[in-house]
């Protein structure tokens, strides 16, 4: 999983196939999505741009 900033967000998501995870400290949703992302990482067959708002 790559954790991106502004800064870096185009450099992160590159020219590959990407799934940019936007999430919040207080969103109840993104808590919930949190596990099944963490394991979709694992799986190496996508990456994961991790983007805190």
């Amino acid at each position: 999983m790559i954790y991106s900033t502004g800064q870096s967000f185009k450099e992160d998501i590159g020219n590959s196939l990407n799934l940019v995870y936007f999430w919040g400290p207080q969103c109840s949703v993104c808590k919930i999505l949190k596990p099944v992302i963490e394991e979709l990482d694992k799986e190496d067959q996508i990456n994961i741009v991790s983007f805190k708002w």
